[in-house]
């Protein structure tokens, strides 16, 4: 469980998943957090500022959200990713 520091409660994520992929661990699960947290619309900002996070979001539909520099990692994945509905 995750708590929503803005309000004290049980954080209700837009999404069911999120994975960062940072140059220091403390700083992916950091982000990771506030990620799940924030949700998508929250997303587009952080990354303007940490443009070198590689983020993968998963909505409860199977929907995949990807940064651009998740691409790097993913290298064809997210195609296989959606046709599987994961």
């Amino acid at each position: 469980h995750i708590i929503d520091p803005r309000s004290g409660e049980p954080a209700m994520p837009d999404w069911v998943s999120v994975t960062v992929i940072a140059a220091r661990a403390d700083m992916a699960e950091a982000y990771a957090k506030a990620f799940l947290i924030g949700g998508e619309k929250t997303a587009t900002p952080l990354l303007m500022q940490q443009p070198s996070l590689a983020v993968i979001g998963i909505s409860p539909e199977g929907q995949l959200w990807t940064s651009p520099k998740a691409k790097d990692y993913l290298n064809g994945c997210t195609e296989y990713a959606r046709q599987q509905q994961i």
